[in-house]
């Protein structure tokens, strides 16, 4: 009978392993090690990069993180949580803080609260036990728990948009009182004295501090004959500003400029506007803040307030990177700088004179 020929050995299915791309390359395994991360590939040549990554590509190897934080104490990933990602400021802000970490060979996660102290407060919980070094909260209400909570779990964090009363946690932000004071002098120079505003919500520090630049731009202005409004939204929505506006027209129907919290109250404000059939800016100017995208692309282009958005995200993570590696910092707390961005959203009062130069050192 016939003797059957020998059979093949069988193909490995296994996963490849760190030894297995070392092998191939003819390397140490620590070699490929260092190649494979951002912090350390500088120690070994561009050539040899190249070389191990040519060889991870061919066997198909995928470093194993778990394994890898075990060894280290360290998870390689951090925590972004915001208070809605559907809002047009946080995407940009997200992306420069998961682009920054992505450089070093980090994983961000991303937690949506909706501004609901419960979730808040769960997600932070869920990162904690997930282990991640680091924390970027962009929901910190005023008096909020969950500041107690990052404290205690001591886990480097740092709060964005809004200073938190700890000052065991740093902080990056816009001068928001000195934006909406930027946008009251604006309307003051286009010759407005009937100035309302649509403030945001007081409970987070973002509404309540450019309500204040606003009661102190108006105070500063008084002499001018500047008469100020104020209605106040529950939320930083399109919805809200419309709510508001509505309010704001019934109680003062003299105005002739409104500066918003945020461009979404803007636009909810200019909304209710048109449906009522009062031009902007021809009748009533409006000024918004934040300079969102797209906000060049409605009609009248809005007339707002930039804060660099994308600078708040990059400044953030290199806070955080700082406090993860246990690098001292020149300061705790950042603050960047609004500016103007004139567009056609305000008129100038016919017959005004324009005193920017006067009201700029007012």
């Amino acid at each position: 009978m016939p003797r059957k020929p020998p059979s093949k050995p069988p193909e490995r299915t296994g996963r490849a392993t760190i030894i297995d791309v070392a092998k191939r390359a003819g390397v140490h395994w620590s070699t490929v090690s260092r190649a494979l991360n951002p912090e350390k590939r500088h120690l070994i040549s561009p050539e040899m990069v190249e070389r191990v990554e040519a060889c991870v590509k061919e066997l198909g190897y995928r470093s194993n993180v778990l394994a890898s934080g075990l060894r280290t104490q360290r998870s390689r990933t951090i925590g972004v949580i915001v208070s809605n990602l559907g809002d047009p400021v946080h995407p940009p802000l997200v992306r420069a803080i998961e682009d920054r970490f992505a450089e070093i060979g980090y994983v961000t996660l991303v937690g949506n609260t909706d501004n609901v102290p419960g979730r808040q407060a769960a997600v932070i919980e869920r990162f904690i036990r997930q282990g991640v070094e680091g924390l970027a909260v962009v929901t910190f209400a005023r008096c909020d728990p969950a500041v107690d909570a990052c404290i205690e779990a001591n886990v480097p964090t740092v709060a964005v948009f809004r200073d938190p009363e700890s000052d065991l946690i740093p902080s990056v932000r816009v001068d928001d009182a000195k934006a909406m004071e930027i946008a009251v002098q604006h309307l003051v120079a286009c010759g407005h004295r009937r100035i309302a505003h649509i403030a945001g919500p007081q409970n987070v520090s973002t509404g309540y501090d450019r309500h204040r630049g606003f009661r102190r731009a108006c105070r500063a202005h008084a002499r001018d004959g500047v008469v100020p409004a104020i209605v106040f939204g529950a939320e930083f929505t399109v919805e809200d500003g419309e709510i508001a506006c509505a309010e704001l027209l019934r109680a003062n129907p003299d105005i002739t400029a409104i500066a918003a919290a945020n461009d979404m109250l803007a636009i909810g404000a200019l909304r209710h506007l048109q449906a009522r059939g009062i031009r902007c800016p021809e009748d009533i100017s409006i000024i918004g803040m934040n300079n969102m995208q797209f906000m060049d692309a409605i009609a009248p282009a809005l007339t707002t307030i930039h804060t660099p958005t994308a600078e708040l995200g990059a400044q953030a993570a290199t806070l955080l990177i700082a406090m993860i590696n246990d690098t001292p910092v020149k300061t705790t707390r950042v603050v960047l700088q609004p500016e103007l961005v004139v567009r056609k959203s305000v008129a100038e009062i016919r017959g005004a004179v324009r005193r920017d130069a006067d009201l700029a050192t007012s």
